[in-house]
């Protein structure tokens, strides 16, 4: 079984940081990768590889916030 890829959409470095010990503590086998910027982000999720979980945060300077349709 593969390990979980987590993928953390974070512009903060400290934060970015933090979110990916604590995932680690829980998930030790989890590869954590992570953007800083919504453009770096779904390059990222243009992968054909699944993503187990993806962390978002919703005040990135280069978007408007979430968008519901």
């Amino acid at each position: 079984m593969p390990h979980p890829r987590i993928l953390i959409i974070e512009d903060h470095p400290l934060m970015a940081d933090a979110i990916a010990v604590s995932v680690q503590s829980c998930l030790p086998q989890a590869q954590c990768v992570m953007a800083h910027c919504l453009q770096t982000a779904l390059e990222f999720l243009a992968s054909p590889i699944p993503w187990a979980l993806v962390l978002v945060d919703l005040n990135l300077p280069d978007t408007q916030g979430s968008h519901t349709p």
